[in-house]
């Protein structure tokens, strides 16, 4: 129940004998002519098809989104660094501070937004980084075994390879049962690639781009993504709900949608 795997412009494609839906989990398009899952592949997901509409809102709305979290706009920076008035007005906690620069320190200071003005790229520290924001206009990188937990990472770049690539072993978000913090979120209008053996709790992704997750991925509890292009998702990833849903107020409460 409330998984959802959604292509609104070409479908879903599977592969294989041995997907396995539970009953509750959805696999919609707009066409249900478009769902390529030949042989015996079909007969996994017949029972979890739907035809209708669900599109990527928050894909178009890109722009704002980064350049809200560049200039500290409380409505787009996360509830972690926005306290919320008698008026339901969200502020600026005391203690956010803004800082530039061409590249990330070793060690990240929390309550900071990081706005990083790069040529190539930067390198994400291997040192846990919680509660700080990263936006840059250049490609996002990890380190092996990155750790994050209350952080947003974006970038404006939108060129030929990955804007954001997480490097394998990459813990994203807290494991508390997607308690309220201590998730991950991903905006850029270019490509991202999640690469193997992470463990993820609480992850939203937003791009313009392609999503492609790698194999072996240990555990995904709780995500959100949508795509302007294709989500992409090799074999042996284990995916599960949990209880307090995903990260992240400027995005809406798609799963897996392009």
């Amino acid at each position: 129940n409330n998984i959802c795997i959604h292509g609104q412009n070409d479908g879903v494609a599977l592969r294989g004998k041995k997907n396995f839906h539970e009953p509750g989990v959805r696999v919609s398009m707009s066409n249900l002519d478009d769902l390529d899952a030949p042989g015996q592949a079909y007969g996994t997901v017949e029972a979890a098809l739907v035809e209708g509409d669900l599109w990527p809102k928050d894909v178009d709305r890109l722009d704002d989104i980064i350049d809200g979290l560049r200039t500290l706009d409380p409505n787009y920076l996360p509830d972690f660094m926005v306290d919320v008035d008698a008026a339901e007005n969200r502020i600026l906690k005391l203690g956010v501070q803004s800082v530039t620069g061409s590249s990330l320190p070793a060690t990240t200071v929390q309550m900071t937004v990081y706005v990083i003005n790069c040529n190539g790229q930067i390198e994400l520290p291997g040192t846990l980084m919680s509660k700080v924001v990263v936006v840059a206009n250049c490609r996002i990188h990890s380190n092996s075994g990155a750790n994050l937990q209350d952080a947003v990472v974006a970038t404006s770049y939108d060129g030929s390879n990955d804007s954001i690539h997480m490097a394998a072993q990459s813990t994203l978000g807290l494991n508390d049962d997607c308690a309220p913090g201590g998730g991950v979120e991903m905006y850029t209008p270019g490509d991202v690639h999640l690469t193997s053996n992470g463990e993820w709790h609480g992850l939203r992704v937003v791009a313009g781009g392609d999503v492609h997750f790698n194999s072996n991925i240990e555990g995904v509890w709780g995500i959100s993504v949508q795509a302007g292009g294709d989500i992409d998702l090799q074999s042996n990833n284990n995916f599960g709900l949990c209880a307090g849903g995903n990260p992240g107020n400027p995005a809406y409460q798609y799963r897996l949608v392009l």
